[in-house]
C-alpha cells in the first residue's frame, strides 16, 4: 500500500503505529486543512434505494446521453491514474483494497469510455511498492496529483495513520473536494471516516449569481457484513487479538458485498449516475444473451467444438505457463545456492513446485531439480551455512537467548529484529530508540532483553511481547551492559568521554542503584564481564596496565603492569634489554579464578585472587650452539585465546598455527600439521570460537574464509562461498548455531554446526582403484594403504616401496593397483637397467613386502597401463599405435597388437573382460576395442565411459562435450542427452574425471581447473543434476569414483601450503588429506526432513516480490 510503514512491512501488524520522525508534519498539513473547512453533517450509507435498483430508471435515450457526456468531460483532462486506493495494510482493509483494484481493472466499460475501440482496462495506483524508497515524499504526491478519483478504505482504525490522513490532505489540495470515494468497512461513518471526509464541500450557486460552499453529502459504499453493523461488534482491532480466524471469515464476507456495490464505486469514477450506469450494463447483458440465443441453435456443435478446442488449448498454455514459472523459480533457487543461503534455496525450490502436478510432461525434470537443491539442504556438511539475513546497517549489533532459540539484532539502526535463529525467520521488527542501538544483552532467564542506544537510553524489553517496558535516561553513555550470572544486578560502564569512565551497577528488579563508582581516568580499549564471579576486567588504551574490578562493591581487586618484551644486547649478547609492551591484553579463565595475560611475546596465566603465577610461555632466553641467543616468543592475540567448556582445553593461535594446551600447565597437548596463513596468505585471521568439548575451531580471516576445524584437523575453508569479512563470530550456548558478521556485507550468516550429513571423511587421500572398484590405494600418514572400498577399511599398510620415495609433503599419484590387490605398478620409472643403461622402467611391487617382484621396459617406450580385472594379465599402450599384453605372473609378453596413434589415457574394462575402453583426450576421441583380437567396434569423438548389457542389447555410455550419449552396439543407433546446465558453469579442461555406474543410473564429473576441484552427480538418463560435490579445500587435482554397488562415491582432496624461506627459495610443502565418502542409497530427501529444517518459515512478501512469485 501506499502508507509506508516499517512495522506494516516487516513487523507485527497488530501493532498500532507509533509515533516516527516525519509523522509530526504530516499531522501539521492535516490539521491545518482541518482550520480551514469547519465540521459538516454527514449521513450513513444507504442501505437500499429502489432508484439505485432500477425501479425508476431514465429512458435509453437519457441513459445513453448522459453516459456520453460524461465520456466527453472526461476526454478534456487525462491523468496517469484512475483511482488512488488510501488503506491501512490490515485486515479487512488490504484484502478489500484488493478486490476494488481488481475489480476496476476487469470492469466491462460502456463503449463511450473506451478509446478507439480498445476497453483498455483502467490503472489504479494502489500497493506501497510502487513507492519505493521515496516513502511520503515527491512519489507519493505525485501519484496523488495523477490521479482522478481518490478511493478511502474507512475503519476504525484509518484515522490512527498520520499516512492515510496525509494521502487526503494532498489530493485534496491538488483536485479539491470532488472525486473522492469512501468505502466503509466498520462502525458508522462518525467513527470510521476520518475529520477530512467529514469537512468536505461542494460548490452551490444562489439565485443572485453568488457563489457560496455548503457541506456536502457524502455516501459510501456499504462493505460492512451483517455481523459488523451489529452494536455489539467488539472492533476488527480487538477481535484480531481474541479471534484471528474470525477476522478472516468477516474479511470474505466484506468483499463479497463488492459485487452489489461496484456500480456504486464505478459511477463515482465514470461520473455518472448509478441508475444510469446499472441500466447500460442491464442492456449490455440483454443484447449479449439475445445475440448468443440467435445464434446458439445454428452454431452449437461449432460452438462446443470451438469451446473444447480453446479449452485443451487453455489448459495446455497453463501446463507451460506454470512449467516455466517453475523452471524459472529453480533457476533462481540454484543462484542462491551459489550464495550458500540453504534456507532460501529450499523455500524457492519447495514453491517452485506448488503448482506442478503428476501429470504435467515436466513434472519428473523439475522434481529431478527440486530435489538436486533440497539435497544441499538435507545431506550437507556437518558445518553448513543455513542462511543470510540482511539488517541494513552498517554496524552489527546481536545477542543470542540463553536457551539458543532466538537471535535479536541491530535492525535499520534504530530498531530491533527478533529471529528465529534455526531458519532465519523474521518474527518481528520494533522501534527500539530515537538513535542508533549500541548495545544487546539477554537476561540469563531469557525472558527479557537490555538494549542501549547513542543518547544515553537504556530500555527493557519483554522478549515475548518484543516491547519496552522500561526505559531509563542515563546521564553518560553506557558503552558495556551485562548481567550477573544470577541476573539480580545489572553493570553498565558509562562514559563521559574518551578518558573519563565510571561504574554503575543497578538492581535488576527495579533498577535502582547499587552503586556507582568512577574507573581510572585513562582511555579504555576494551572491557571484559566474567558474570559467574562479577568481575569487570579493564584493558587500557595506554598497555601499560590492565585491572579488574568487583561490581558486588566497586573495590579494585587485582591490577596486572605489562611485562616488557625481553630481547638479546646486539653489542653485548650476555645482556638483556627491555623495551615497552607493544599490547597488553587479557583474557578470563572459563571459572573465572585466573586471567591469561598476553603481551605481544608471553602468554601469562596468573590467579586473580594473589597474582601468583600459574604458567608462562615465551620470554626464556635460548642459545642453541653455532647460533645466536635469542628470547622465545608465544605470541597470540586475545581473539585467539578460548578455553573449552568444561575449562580443560586452552585454544590458542600462536604464530598461524592452532595449538591446544593443557590449561593448569601451559603443556602443548595438539598442534595442527598446517598453518592457518593458507586461510589468506597473510597471518591476519579475524576471529576464532571453540565449541564445549574444545573439539571443533571455527575461524574467520581477512579475506572473508571461514575455516572449520576438527581435532586439529582441517576439514573445510570454503564455509561461505561469497567470501564476505566476517568482523566476529558467535557460537550459541548449546553449540548449534554459530552466527557470523559482515559489516561489510551489512548481513548476518548462520550455521548450523550439528546438521545431519550423509558424507563421512577418512585422512587418507585416493590414488587409484583396482579395475573393479572393490579395493583402492590411498595415502595416509606418510605410507601408501590398501583399503577396501566398501567399507573405506584399510586393509594392510604397504611397506615403504624402493625408488618411490615417499613424505609429507610428496607421494606418486601414479600408480595402478592389480584386481587382486597383490600388486602395484609404478609405470615409466627411470632406473638403471642390468646393462647399465638408465632407461624407463616398470615396476611391480608385492603390496605386503613392498619389494620389486619385477621390472621391464616395453620396447623402451612410454606406455600407458590398466590391470586386467579377471585374468592375471597387464596391458600397455603406447603413444606409437601399438598395445602389448602381458603375464602379470610370468612377468613375459603374450601378445600385441595395433592400436590408434596418439596419447591413450582413461583405459577400461567391461565387466567380463572380453572389451577395452581407451581415449584419447588430446585427440578428443575414444575407442571399444576387442581385447583378444584388438578389433575396433566402436571409434567416435567424445569420451567412451562404460559398456553395459540390457535386454541383450550392448550400450555403450560416453561424453562429448556437455551432452551424454548411449550408442547401441546392437542396433547401431545413438541417443544424446544434454548434461544440466550446471555442467556448464563447471567448465570443461581437459583434467576432467568421469565415472558412470549404468547399473545405479548415475554419472559422477570432476572438474580440475586450475587450484580448483569440484565434483557433480547426474541422472544417467535424463542428465539432471543430482548433487554437487563440494571439494572443500582443493589446491590440486581431485580424484573420486563411484562404487561398484552403485550405493556410494568416494572422494578425495588435496591441500597443499608453500612457504618460502627467508632469502634462501627454499620451499616447505604441506599436504592437507581427506577423503569423502558420500551414500547414494536415498536419491529423494524425506518431506519430513526438509519441515524439520525449515519450520514454519515461509517466503516474506519482499522475497515473493525480489523473485517474481505471486503471494499466496
Amino acid at each position: 500500500m501506499s502508507n509506508y510503514d516499517p512495522t506494516d512491512s516487516y513487523g507485527d501488524p497488530k501493532d498500532p503505529h507509533p509515533s516516527r520522525p516525519g509523522e509530526k508534519e504530516a499531522l501539521n498539513d492535516s490539521q491545518q486543512l482541518k482550520d480551514e473547512c469547519p465540521p459538516q453533517k454527514t449521513k450513513a450509507p444507504k442501505e437500499k434505494d429502489p432508484s439505485e435498483e432500477g425501479a425508476n430508471l431514465s429512458s435509453d435515450n437519457t441513459t445513453a446521453q448522459t453516459i456520453s457526456q460524461a465520456a466527453q468531460g472526461r476526454e478534456k483532462e487525462s491523468y496517469k491514474y484512475e483511482a488512488f486506493i488510501s488503506y491501512r495494510h490490515l485486515e479487512p482493509d488490504a484484502t478489500v483494497a484488493r478486490k476494488i483494484h481488481e475489480m476496476i481493472e476487469t470492469f466491462p466499460l460502456p463503449k463511450e469510455f473506451q478509446r478507439e475501440g480498445n476497453a483498455k482496462p483502467f490503472r489504479v495506483f494502489r500497493d506501497r511498492e510502487e513507492l519505493g524508497a521515496a516513502g511520503l515524499g515527491g512519489a507519493l504526491e505525485e501519484a496523488l496529483r495523477a490521479s482522478r478519483t481518490l478511493i478511502v478504505i474507512c475503519s476504525r482504525r484509518f484515522k490512527e495513520s498520520p499516512w492515510c490522513l496525509r494521502e487526503i490532505d494532498l489530493f485534496r489540495r491538488f483536485h479539491g473536494d470532488d472525486h473522492i470515494i469512501p468505502i466503509l468497512l466498520e462502525g458508522e461513518p462518525k467513527d470510521a471516516f476520518p475529520h477530512q471526509l467529514l469537512e468536505l464541500k461542494e460548490k452551490k450557486i444562489q439565485e443572485d449569481g453568488s457563489i457560496t460552499y455548503e457541506p456536502k453529502e457524502v455516501l459510501a459504499a456499504e462493505m460492512r457484513p451483517a455481523a459488523v453493523k451489529d452494536a455489539a461488534f467488539p472492533g476488527y482491532a480487538a477481535l484480531e487479538v481474541s479471534d484471528p480466524r474470525r477476522v478472516k471469515e468477516l474479511t470474505a464476507q466484506s468483499a463479497a458485498l463488492l459485487a452489489q456495490e461496484k456500480y456504486r464505486i464505478m459511477a463515482g469514477l465514470l461520473g455518472v449516475s448509478f441508475g444510469d450506469l446499472k441500466q447500460r450494463d442491464k442492456e449490455r447483458r440483454q443484447r449479449r444473451i439475445l445475440t448468443v440465443s440467435a445464434f446458439s441453435a445454428v452454431l452449437l456443435l461449432f460452438f462446443g467444438l470451438f469451446m473444447y478446442l480453446q479449452w485443451s488449448r487453455a489448459v495446455e498454455q497453463e501446463r507451460l505457463a506454470k512449467e516455466g514459472q517453475a523452471r524459472l523459480t529453480l533457476q533462481e533457487a540454484a543462484r542462491v545456492q551459489n550464495t550458500g543461503d540453504r534456507i532460501l534455496t529450499s523455500l524457492l525450490a519447495k514453491e517452485a513446485m506448488e503448482k506442478v502436478t503428476l501429470d504435467m510432461k515436466a513434472y519428473s525434470e523439475l522434481k529431478t531439480k527440486q530435489q538436486a537443491l533440497l539435497n544441499d539442504l538435507a545431506d550437507g556438511d556437518e558445518v553448513a551455512l543455513m542462511t543470510k539475513i540482511n539488517l541494513a546497517s552498517d554496524n552489527i549489533i546481536l545477542d543470542t537467548s540463553p536457551d539458543s532459540r532466538l537471535l535479536v539484532t541491530k535492525y535499520q539502526e534504530n530498531h530491533l529484529a527478533f529471529l528465529d535463529i534455526a531458519t532465519g525467520k523474521r518474527l518481528g521488527t520494533a522501534p527500539a530508540h530515537d538513535r542508533a542501538v549500541m548495545n544487546l544483552v539477554f537476561a540469563p532467564d531469557g525472558k527479557t532483553l537490555i538494549s542501549t542506544s547513542a543518547d544515553n537510553e537504556l530500555a527493557l524489553w519483554d522478549v515475548q511481547k518484543r516491547q519496552a517496558i522500561r526505559r531509563k535516561k542515563l546521564e553518560q553513555r553506557p558503552v558495556m551492559t551485562r548481567f550477573t550470572e544470577d541476573g539480580a544486578s545489572l553493570a553498565v560502564v558509562l562514559s563521559k568521554n574518551s578518558t573519563s569512565f565510571t561504574l554503575m551497577v543497578l538492581n535488576s528488579a527495579d533498577w535502582t542503584p547499587k552503586l556507582t563508582v568512577p574507573l581510572a581516568s585513562r582511555g579504555i580499549r576494551n572491557a571484559e564481564f566474567h558474570a559467574g564471579r562479577g568481575l569487570l576486567m579493564l584493558e587500557y588504551a595506554d598497555t601499560s596496565l590492565l585491572e579488574i574490578f568487583s561490581v558486588q562493591d566497586g573495590k579494585k581487586i587485582a591490577s596486572f603492569p605489562a611485562d616488557p618484551l625481553l630481547r638479546v644486547d646486539p653489542k653485548d649478547p650476555q645482556k638483556t634489554l627491555k623495551d615497552p609492551a607493544l599490547s597488553l591484553e587479557g583474557r578470563f579463565s572459563r571459572d573465572g579464578e585466573a586471567v591469561y595475560l598476553m603481551n605481544g611475546q608471553t602468554l601469562k596465566k596468573v590467579r586473580v585472587k594473589d597474582q601468583s603465577l600459574v604458567f608462562s610461555l615465551g620470554g626464556r632466553r635460548i642459545a642453541e650452539k653455532g647460533k645466536a641467543a635469542e628470547y622465545s616468543s608465544y605470541f597470540v592475540k586475545g581473539a585467539y585465546l578460548m578455553e573449552s567448556g568444561d575449562g580443560k582445553k586452552l585454544i590458542t593461535r600462536p604464530a598461524g598455527r592452532i595449538e591446544t594446551l593443557d590449561p593448569q600447565t601451559g603443556a602443548l597437548l595438539q598442534t595442527n600439521s598446517f598453518s592457518i596463513s593458507t586461510l589468506s596468505g597473510d597471518r591476519s585471521t579475524d576471529h576464532m570460537v571453540v565449541n564445549q568439548e574444545g573439539s571443533r575451531v571455527l575461524l574467520s580471516d581477512s579475506k572473508g574464509n571461514v575455516a572449520w576445524l576438527e581435532k586439529g584437523v582441517l576439514v573445510s575453508l570454503d564455509l561461505d562461498p561469497e567470501s564476505f569479512k566476517y568482523g566476529r563470530l558467535m557460537l550459541t550456548k548449546d553449540d548449534h548455531w554459530l552466527t557470523g558478521f559482515s559489516n561489510e556485507g551489512q548481513f548476518i550468516a548462520i550455521y548450523n554446526l550439528k546438521n545431519p550429513s550423509r558424507k563421512k571423511r577418512y585422512p587418507m587421500n585416493l590414488i587409484r582403484t583396482s579395475p573393479d572398484g572393490s579395493l583402492f590405494l590411498a595415502y595416509q600418514d606418510g605410507a601408501y594403504v590398501l583399503a577396501k572400498t566398501a567399507t573405506r577399511a584399510v586393509i594392510r599398510k604397504i611397506p615403504p616401496m624402493a625408488g618411490l620415495n615417499v613424505s609429507e609433503s610428496f607421494f606418486y599419484r601414479n600408480l595402478y593397483l592389480s584386481a587382486d590387490g597383490a600388486l602395484i605398478l609404478a609405470p615409466n620409472q627411470q632406473r638403471t637397467s642390468a646393462s647399465g643403461k638408465n632407461e624407463s622402467q616398470n615396476v611391480f611391487y608385492d603390496t605386503k613386502s613392498g619389494r620389486v617382484v619385477a621390472s621391464f621396459n616395453v620396447d623402451f617406450k612410454k606406455v600407458t597401463p590398466v590391470f586386467h580385472p579377471l585374468k592375471e594379465e597387464v596391458l600397455f599402450l603406447s603413444s606409437l599405435g601399438q598395445a602389448y599384453v602381458y603375464s602379470t605372473k610370468t612377468f613375459q609378453e603374450l601378445r600385441r597388437f595395433p592400436i590408434l596413434e596418439g596419447f591413450p589415457e582413461d583405459l577400461r574394462f567391461s565387466k567380463d573382460g572380453k572389451k577395452l575402453l581407451v581415449n584419447f583426450p588430446y585427440e578428443g576421441s575414444g575407442q571399444l576395442l576387442d581385447y583378444e583380437t584388438g578389433a575396433v567396434l566402436y571409434e567416435g569423438v567424445g569420451r567412451v565411459l562404460a559398456l553395459s548389457s540390457a535386454e541383450k542389447e550392448d550400450l555403450l555410455y560416453g561424453i562429448r562435450a556437455n551432452d551424454l550419449f548411449c550408442y547401441s552396439l546392437t542396433t547401431q543407433k545413438e541417443r544424446t542427452t544434454p548434461l544440466d546446465e550446471a555442467r556448464n558453469q563447471m567448465g570443461v579442461f581437459q583434467g576432467n574425471l568421469y565415472d558412470i555406474n549404468p547399473d545405479a543410473g548415475v554419472l559422477l564429473t570432476i572438474v580440475n581447473s586450475g587450484s580448483r576441484s569440484e565434483g557433480a552427480l547426474f541422472d544417467l538418463r535424463s542428465g539432471l543434476l543430482l548433487k554437487r560435490l563440494l571439494m572443500d579445500v582443493s589446491f590440486n587435482q581431485g580424484r573420486g569414483f563411484l562404487t561398484p554397488d552403485g550405493k556410494g562415491v568416494i572422494w578425495d582432496t588435496i591441500h597443499r601450503e608453500t612457504t618460502q624461506g627467508a632469502g634462501e627459495g627454499r620451499e616447505i610443502a604441506r599436504k592437507f588429506v581427506q577423503l569423502q565418502y558420500y551414500s547414494l542409497e536415498r536419491k529423494e530427501v524425506a518431506p519430513q526432513r526438509v519441515k524439520d529444517l525449515l519450520g514454519d518459515r515461509e517466503l516474506t512478501d519482499q522475497e515473493r516480490m525480489r523473485y517474481g512469485l505471486e503471494r499466496p
